[in-house]
């Protein structure tokens, strides 16, 4: 709050309802701040978490390459 804000009402240069709306209006603008903050927050957590599904699915497919180019080697680890 500015010290003009302040002293405008301390002097009474606006009345009570304008106060009370005043507040109301800062106290929204901070509630759609705040939900604005949690959907960029939400979005940029689901893009990463896809990108790491995307990069999980990667190494599977390479790992199962591996398997089964490698399960008849003669010196193969995995063998059951």
């Amino acid at each position: 709050m500015q010290l003009s804000e302040l002293l405008n009402y301390i002097l009474g240069g606006t009345n009570l309802a304008t106060i009370i709306l005043g507040w109301r209006t800062r106290k929204t603008d901070a509630v759609d701040k705040m939900a604005d903050v949690y959907k960029k927050m939400s979005e940029q957590t689901e893009k990463r978490l896809n990108e790491m599904q995307k990069t999980l699915d990667e190494y599977r497919t390479e790992l199962n390459q591996y398997i089964n180019q490698c399960s008849k080697c003669s010196n193969n680890k995995l063998r059951k």
